[in-house]
């Protein structure tokens, strides 16, 4: 193991042996040191050589493999533009060009004109001063040790008239590192990269970290591009002037980085040199047509992507549209990495959490090491219906005149299976309801349609409704097996299973809660239970007692949060996680790089295409099965296919769908402002709303949750108590309105009586001017809107009762108050969400929450203040969320089931 690896480091360039002096530590611990693992050495010579302009590496860590590739290639050019300068000395600081002098302080920053060396003795560098004030230039001859201690400008300012001393300092860090000198030359630390990735992220990382016993930062500065493709807080050097492009260069930040492509278009516009971009995942490469203009701009950039083996989907359709290589290493070609290090990681309790290059090798380590254990409980309904949901899904893959009618009937099935296989408690009222009445609506569906399904297909949606219906929602004891192997597993006798070293995978935030709750009342147990699989730590074991879906397995094979996977499976559930473990295993086959590819990337001599050579590569070309048909049926999103089925009517909102990643959707009305929180994750200066049509991939979106009312309830009281303020009175009054509307149309009653009430009552709104839409008088007296905005619209609903019920139920005095009320109550209801969403933004800006394509919940607590990520209330206030895509479709939903986030039901 390890010797074609050592064939390799032994034939990269031996400049690169400054990469081995590097040590890296953090400013948790100071006697803790960790180089850079030799793998970064060889990706960084693919980068630095690398001609095209898209390669994708696979492999894990690719986070913080991104940040020190960052550094090192930046260290690289730096190195590399010294000595080109040195031996390209003369066309770099032409005869009469103005220079700066860059060292003493009380000299640095001084303009010259440089006049070349001084014939016959070459150690004399001629320079003069500027005229000013009617003085003639002055001409000065010095001895001057290394020329970069100038640097040319476009500067024509006089600033003095004494003679630079020959001064050469102590070397800097950057200089001792590298070891050459470049005197802080701002023209040899000229930017070459640019880093997509998190803002919060990137910046963690660099202020956490150390080279060789002085900070990152020392060495290495740093700046964000902000949405309008400008640099944010940087120090800016002088311009330099190009005599080529007759333009001026400004001298940036050696690394910098932004969030997303389009502020990455935005940039490159206006900066048109050649720039690397090492991205941390292909999917923020999303919008190819982007990208294609960025490479109309200048067709030499190149895209280095870091990814992990999550993103085989992203990659796929990535590569689909932009043919490029793909580098997955494999686990015995990471494993051969490992033990080139001296440091093999044997325990990794002597790596420090926070250092950047122990991660990389820890990921490494738990990703090749990874164990996956599957705990056998007996069979159950739900094994039967798998059994014929996989008939039916042959059926749908068979079927061609009536495939669309087999999938939504496929989709509801499962739906409806992954609303309840999951709560081994015990069913609480609503999910039995939801129940009922899904099974109801398949029975209608199957009906209604029942002459396009051949006979086998009917059986065996019968069949599958029968197993349903065998399912007792009133048995608390239905999942026996799981609660006994669960009650096993936590009164384990060795105590393996406890709270620091094990987590709970579960389907959504739903079926989370119903473990958190009743693991605390029912063992006196407290688990973190994770729906999301980023959790905020890493565990020892992850015990999976969900039915998850095909592509949450998946994902979960493929992180590196876990070292063990428990899964907890009945037969057919077994039987589809061994499917996923081997489709998980073969699908990378038709990413397979070629060795000789391999070998023309690295760009070595001394090698062969056979040192790339490793086991997986052989069993891909010995496996004669096509695994990718056996899994993943379902090409379109059914969910989506389901929402755009519905019929347009009267009550229901116009909306298009936002998906987010973390498999979840909202469904958000045409004239929602959205609130956006781009400004807090990559400074932008643009508005802080957004309609759904403005909305891109990437964008940072504050959701508001179901609990929103409640929660602005409680600030507003809070706010009213500040300033003296009876809330219970605005209360009252400004629902007066609405509940004399309630008490003499008899709405609450629901009869044909009360519907009659409402058409007539809404005749004589009519009649007496009311211009609003009947969607408006609907919302209005289903208790949806506080108050009327106009006061007219008001009066007129108040005289038109009057009008109804033959008498005076309200006078204009008491409208009036009632308007007055609602007004103030709006007032502070507004001013109780901007509080809220400032607390929030106070809270990502304190805490270090990295979103991560993970939804974060956000909690209103009882004393006003917002926690981030917490376990506490049953309702979150809000979410924080990021777009994946945006539907252009209109599609026609209920208000309640508008603006909010909910799951994809997988």
């Amino acid at each position: 193991m390890g010797n074609a690896n050592k064939d390799i480091i032994s034939a990269l360039p031996k400049d690169y042996d400054w990469i081995d002096s590097i040590n890296f530590e953090t400013f948790a611990s100071k006697e803790h040191y960790s180089s850079p693992p030799k793998i970064l050495k060889f990706l960084l010579n693919i980068i630095d050589h690398f001609e095209d302009q898209h390669l994708s590496f696979v492999l894990p860590a690719k986070k913080n493999i991104s940040y020190i590739l960052s550094i090192l290639f930046a260290l690289e050019k730096i190195r590399k533009n010294q000595k080109n300068f040195i031996d390209d000395f003369e066309n770099f600081l032409k005869p009469g060009t103005n220079v700066i002098y860059n060292l003493e302080n009380s000299e640095k920053g001084k303009v010259y004109k440089y006049l070349g060396k001084k014939e016959g003795e070459e150690e004399i560098t001629v320079i003069e001063t500027l005229p000013s004030r009617g003085l003639d230039p002055c001409r000065i001859e010095r001895k001057i040790t290394n020329l970069l201690q100038f640097y040319p400008t476009t500067k024509n300012k006089p600033v003095g008239r004494r003679p630079p001393k020959d001064y050469l300092p102590e070397r800097n860090h950057l200089d001792k590192l590298l070891n050459i000198d470049t005197f802080n030359n701002p023209f040899l630390l000229r930017n070459s990269i640019i880093v997509l990735t998190e803002k919060k992220s990137i910046n963690t990382f660099f202020d956490n970290q150390k080279i060789n016993g002085s900070l990152l930062k020392d060495f290495i500065s740093i700046a964000q591009i902000n949405e309008e493709g400008d640099l944010e807080k940087f120090k800016k050097f002088d311009s330099i002037s190009n005599d080529e492009k007759k333009e001026s260069i400004k001298i940036e930040p050696l690394i910098i980085y932004c969030h997303n492509i389009y502020s990455l278009y935005e940039y490159l516009k206006k900066h048109k040199d050649t720039k690397v971009i090492l991205t941390d995942t292909v999917s923020k490469l999303n919008n190819v047509s982007i990208l294609k203009q960025i490479q109309e701009i200048n067709s030499n950039h190149k895209f280095i992507t870091l990814n992990d083996y999550d993103d085989f989907e992203n990659l796929e359709d990535f590569k689909l549209k932009i043919d490029h290589p793909i580098w997955k290493f494999e686990k015995s070609e990471l494993d051969d990495w490992i033990e080139l290090d001296e440091n093999t990681i044997q325990n990794n309790r002597n790596y420090n959490s926070f250092d950047s290059n122990s991660k990389i090798k820890k990921y490494f380590v738990n990703y090749i090491n990874k164990k996956k254990t599957i705990l056998d409980i007996p069979e159950n309904i739900f094994d039967k219906i798998n059994r014929k949901l996989k008939i039916l899904d042959e059926l749908v893959k068979k079927s061609e005149e009536n495939s669309d009618e087999l999938i939504d009937i496929n989709y509801k099935f499962r739906k409806l299976k992954g609303r309840v296989q999951d709560y081994i408690f015990g069913f609480n009222d609503e999910l039995k309801n939801i129940f009922e009445e899904s099974l109801k609506e398949i029975a209608s569906f199957r009906k209604d349609r029942q002459n396009l399904f051949s006979d086998q297909t009917y059986d065996t949606i019968v069949n599958i409704e029968n197993y349903f219906k065998e399912i007792d929602l009133t048995n608390n004891n239905f999942f026996k097996n799981r609660l006994k192997l669960l009650k096993n597993i936590l009164e384990d006798s060795q105590n393996q299973f406890n709270k620091s070293t094990t987590t709970f995978i579960v389907d959504n935030p739903k079926v989370k809660k119903h473990y958190e709750e009743n693991i605390r009342e029912k063992f006196n147990l407290d688990f973190e239970i994770n729906s999301s699989f980023r959790p905020r730590r890493n565990f020892k074991f992850a015990l999976i007692l969900s039915e998850l879906s095909e592509r949450r397995i998946s994902k979960i094979l493929n992180k590196n949060y876990y070292k063990e996977l428990i899964f907890i499976a009945t037969p057919t559930m077994k039987e589809n996680i061994n499917k996923i473990i081997d489709y998980d295993n073969f699908k990378w086959k038709k990413f397979l790089l070629d060795n000789g590819i391999k070998h023309k990337l690295s760009k070595l001599n001394n090698i062969t295409d056979n040192h790339f050579n490793y086991k997986e590569h052989h069993q891909y070309q010995n496996s004669k099965e096509d695994l990718t048909n056996n899994v993943f049926i379902q090409l379109d999103n059914p969910l989506l296919k389901e929402l755009k089925n519905v019929e347009k009517s009267e009550d229901k909102l116009e909306t298009n769908y936002v998906e987010f990643y973390g498999d979840c959707y909202s469904l958000f009305s045409q004239n929602t402002q959205i609130k956006v929180l781009n400004n807090i994750f990559f400074n932008s200066k643009s508005r802080e709303t957004k309609s759904v049509k403005e909305l891109v991939p990437e964008d940072y979106v504050l959701l508001r949750d179901s609990s929103d009312r409640d929660v602005v309830e409680s600030e507003a009281r809070i706010l009213a108590v500040e300033n003296n303020i009876n809330y219970e009175d605005l209360k009252k009054y400004s629902s007066l309105w609405l509940e004399l509307i309630w008490e003499h149309l008899k709405i609450a009653e629901n009869t044909a009586a009360s519907h009659s009430n409402k058409s007539k009552y809404k005749k004589i709104l009519r009649k007496n001017g009311y211009k609003k839409s009947d969607g408006t008088i609907r919302n209005l007296i289903n208790n949806l809107i506080i108050c009327p905005d106009d006061e007219i619209d008001l009066k007129i609903l108040m005289s038109s009762l009057n009008e109804f019920v033959g008498r005076e139920v309200i006078t204009k005095e008491e409208v009036k108050k009632i308007y007055i009320s609602a007004y103030n109550q709006k007032n502070i209801h507004r001013q109780a969400g901007r509080n809220i969403s400032l607390k929030i933004s106070q809270s990502l800006s304190n805490e270090e929450v990295i979103i991560d394509r993970e939804p974060v919940r956000v909690d209103y607590n009882r004393d006003g203040s917002i926690s981030l990520n917490s376990n506490e209330s049953n309702n979150p206030e809000a979410w924080i969320v990021q777009v994946k895509k945006v539907d252009d479709d209109v599609i026609y939903t209920s208000k309640i089931d508008s603006n909010r986030l909910k799951w994809i039901d997988t």
